[in-house]
């Protein structure tokens, strides 16, 4: 009914409905005769209240998590300040996956991290969630955008659970401890990425595939509206791959979010994505994005282009 899984929503709100029918029942108890509305009265009282729940909740689930306004994405390196895309408008909703594919040099990377506030766009506009990414604080950010990227991190000597708590440091204040909740949301997203055996082990006794499953789970404990990935596959093999994707599937549909991954397995994310975005060549041709691909007619507006300085590992077994 509430369509969320988040414990801090589905906790208070099933108390007061309880709350609310007991209450309800209490009156009509109490009524003179004996005790019985008509039927017409019951369904009016119950049914108005669903009607504009369901209305009002398919307004909020037509506003768009990622927006785009003209915007150009800016080189990985600042000190160029170049421009491989623009006119970028596209917006994307909440329980949909995304695969944003293209060669190498497109700028799918630039663009991710661009939404993901990593780096300021050249012109035009980036809105999360409604607000404009540039006035957004960098904790807000955090709760509402989780990002992976394709860099493999070093966590030292610790746990894959202490790796995922990292995710829940947006919320946990100066302070920097995990509660009792923090620690079942961390659990939580061990078990989403289907790594609950995980928690206690070591990330460096960890295959590839299993660290870039707790990587996940780390943006996951953020509790984040859009979830951004940078060539989450990069490393893994082919099952591990189609696995990964299967996930991210699960993520967006089952969890609602709204989830970019930027990959070059275009036949692995047209099977499991509900949307491409294709960057163009990126070589001094026309550069253009376009969306719902391979439909021609959404195709954007082309501008010149130059490559991206961001290049993709070469993909290994675990």
């Amino acid at each position: 009914m509430f369509n969320t899984s988040n414990h801090h929503v589905l906790i208070p709100a099933t108390a007061l409905l309880g709350a609310l029918m007991a209450l309800v029942a209490d009156i009509i108890s109490g009524l003179p005769g004996d005790g019985v509305l008509p039927l017409n009265a019951v369904n009016a009282a119950f049914g108005a209240p669903v009607v504009i729940w369901i209305l009002l909740r398919r307004r909020r689930e037509a506003v768009s998590v990622l927006t785009l306004e003209d915007s150009p994405s800016a080189t990985a390196r600042a000190d160029a300040g170049k421009q491989v895309l623009s006119g970028l408008d596209a917006s994307l909703e909440s329980g949909t996956l995304v695969g944003l594919v293209g060669p190498n040099g497109a700028g799918k990377s630039t663009l991710l991290r661009t939404v993901a506030g990593l780096q300021p766009p050249l012109a035009g506009r980036v809105r999360i969630l409604g607000r404009d990414l540039a006035g957004m604080r960098r904790d807000e950010l955090a709760r509402r955008a989780a990002v992976v990227l394709t860099d493999q991190v070093d966590p030292g000597r610790l746990t894959a659970a202490e790796v995922v708590g990292l995710g829940r440091h947006p919320h946990t204040g100066w302070s920097g401890r995990l509660t009792v909740t923090d620690r079942a949301v961390v659990l939580e997203a061990l078990t989403a990425v289907r790594g609950g055996e995980l928690a206690g082990r070591m990330m460096w006794e960890l295959s590839d595939g299993q660290r870039q499953r707790v990587m996940i789970a780390r943006a996951i404990a953020q509790e984040p509206e859009l979830l951004l990935l940078d060539e989450p596959t990069a490393f893994l093999d082919p099952p591990g791959r189609i696995r990964v994707f299967e996930l991210l599937s699960d993520l967006a549909h089952e969890r609602g979010l709204a989830v970019v991954v930027c990959t070059h397995d275009v036949e692995v994310a047209a099977r499991h994505a509900d949307r491409l975005w294709l960057a163009g060549s990126g070589r001094g041709c026309s550069s253009a994005l376009r969306l719902n691909w391979p439909s021609t007619e959404v195709s954007k507006r082309p501008s010149a282009a130059t490559s991206d300085s961001t290049r993709p590992p070469t993909p290994s077994s675990p």
